[in-house]
């Protein structure tokens, strides 16, 4: 799985998860759909990266953030982007 974060027009940042099978560079093309292209979409882009999962037995499955988006040129923030993933899944 992948994911991109970007900020709104507010400042607040925002996680988008997608599947792997779709780069980077077209999801965000996709999320910001004001921009005319993909230099003017990257104003808007904070970080890219893939999605880990660490599943243990009879332990909780530990997800995290890492990696780069190669089509965008960006690397993860790591914790700071995990620190949002859970936020986002917790606010449901």
């Amino acid at each position: 799985m992948k994911y991109i974060v970007v900020k709104d027009a507010m400042a607040q940042e925002n996680i988008f998860l997608f599947s792997s099978t779709i780069e980077h560079k077209d999801m965000l093309m996709r999320i910001v759909r004001l921009a005319d292209n993909l230099e003017q979409a990257k104003t808007f882009l904070v970080s890219a990266g893939n999605i880990f999962f660490d599943a243990w037995k009879d332990e909780p499955t530990i997800m995290y953030c890492n990696g780069e988006s190669i089509t965008l040129g960006v690397s993860s923030r790591g914790d700071e982007d995990t620190a949002l993933l859970m936020a986002t899944l917790n606010a449901g």
